[in-house]
Parts: C-alpha cells; structure tokens; sequence
C-alpha cells in the first residue's frame, strides 16, 4: 500500500529519512533523561556527554524536515496521532480518577454505618474486588443500594500487580479482619504469574472458619463510560476517550472463575 501511495523510491526514501532522523532525537534525549533521573549522573557529566550528540540529532533532524512534503508527512502524520490518543488517554483517565476519588465512600465510615438492625444479612460470603485499599468499592454500594442486604461476611479483595517476575507464595496473600463480619485481603503477584482468583482465594480464606466457602459470591464492578457535562474540549477527544476506555479489555482474566459464582454490576460514569 505505501508503494501504491508513494508511487517513488525516492518519497520512500523521505519518509523513511525524516522518521529515522526523529527516532535518533528521541533516543538520545530519553537516554540523557535516564541519566540524569535514574542513574542520578550529574548535570554538567550528562550535558558533557548528551549535548554534543543531541546537537547532531537536531541538525540531521532539521535538514530531514526538508523531506515533509516528498514522504515525511507519513510519519509525522502517524506520531501526531499516536500522541493525541496517549494524551487523550491520560486527561480522560486524569478526570475518571478525580471522579472516582469524589464518588469512593471510605471503608471505616462505610462499616462505621453498618448497624444491627441495618441492613439485613444473609448467609454465606460475598467478595467485591476493589481498585485500591481503603475503598469501598462501586459494586459494594450499587448491591447494597439495590438490594438492601448484607452477606454475613464481605471480603473487599485487592489484586495488586507487583514489579516482580514472581511473588512467593509466603508473601503472596495479606488479610485483615476489619469487624462486622467485614474482611480485607490483598493478592499480590508478579508479572509472569498466572493468578487464579477463586482457587487462591479459598486456599488462604480456608483458615478463618468462620467465613462460609460454601455459599460464594465474587462481585466485579465494571464502569460504562458515557458523555457527560465535564471539561474535556474539544468534544471529538471527548468521544476519542469514551471509545478508548468502553474498549479496553478487563486487566484480570475472569474466565478462570466460576460462572455461577461471578457477578458483574455495571455503572455509568459520565466524562
């Protein structure tokens, strides 16, 4: 296609010119910036060692800039597009965050207005996974409000990916009892783990007798994202983000679960 487009080698050879010329500006100035901030070199040792190179790149990358017209839009075409959906991505996830902060009950006062008489428990054990500790979680609150009642004990659960191949499994698992048949627990796993939610579950819940494995309920929220009255100019990101964030495919692999355990409750947030 791009032979068909081009119609030249010599256009070919402009965009191919102009994009290697900005993927060496590129290169060199992510190397000075893991330099300076990561390897904590020294500024005058940095810019002794990057400016000369980065002078190179500029000049090459300015006299390239001469081969927009003939091939080089191809490319700049391409970064301009990637860059507007990376920064659509991160001002649209920027608000959701902010929303979600305004929208999260903590969960001392949520157990704080637990009371005998309110709400009505049921037997067995629900667990809601949550985005963060500390929370409660968006399918905790749409359950209660609906339903008005209570398993007799609700595990908030907190997947946590490390930056670790691999977590042992003494360090894998970290569970509080919070009182009011309320319970915290925390997985942690590294990147190449496969995690097994429900079978880790009952392996490390299996210690508390007084949490009922046999009546279990995993509950996933899961957020719709439509168009709200929110800042986010001009109205084509807007939707660019809305498409973005309705596609992207759940981080967790559920399909290992059991499917007349699993629960899912979805609620709209307006951007």
């Amino acid at each position: 296609m791009l032979v068909l487009v081009f119609r030249s080698s010599g256009a070919l050879a402009g965009a191919y010119g102009f994009s290697e010329a900005g993927a060496m500006l590129v290169d060199t100035l992510l190397a000075s910036y893991v330099a300076r901030h990561v390897w904590r070199w020294r500024p005058a040792l940095a810019a002794l060692i990057f400016a000369p190179f980065v002078l190179f790149d500029l000049v090459f990358f300015t006299t390239a800039g001469a081969k927009i017209p003939e091939g080089g839009w191809l490319p700049l075409g391409v970064a301009v597009t990637i860059l507007t959906i990376f920064v659509t991505w991160r001002q649209g996830r920027a608000i959701v965050n902010e929303l979600s902060q305004r929208r999260h009950e903590t969960l001392e006062a949520f157990i704080a207005a637990i009371k005998p008489q309110w709400p009505r428990r049921a037997p067995g054990t629900s667990v809601y996974l949550a985005a963060s500790v500390g929370v409660v979680p968006l399918a905790l609150t749409s359950s209660l409000h609906r339903y008005q009642t209570l398993r007799e004990n609700v595990v908030i659960l907190q997947i946590a990916k490390e930056d670790a191949p691999h977590i042992a499994e003494p360090h894998r698992v970290t569970i509080h009892s919070l009182g009011k048949g309320f319970w915290q627990m925390v997985l942690h796993y590294g990147f190449t783990d496969r995690l097994d939610v429900a079978v880790a579950f009952r392996q490390h819940m299996k210690r508390f007798p007084e949490v009922d494995l046999d009546r279990l309920t995993f509950f996933v929220g899961r957020s719709i994202f439509v168009e709200g009255p929110h800042l986010f100019r001009p109205r084509w990101r807007k939707r660019l983000f809305l498409w973005l964030a309705n596609s992207v495919e759940e981080e967790f692999d559920y399909s290992r679960m059991p499917s007349e355990q699993l629960v899912q409750i979805g609620s709209q947030v307006e951007v």
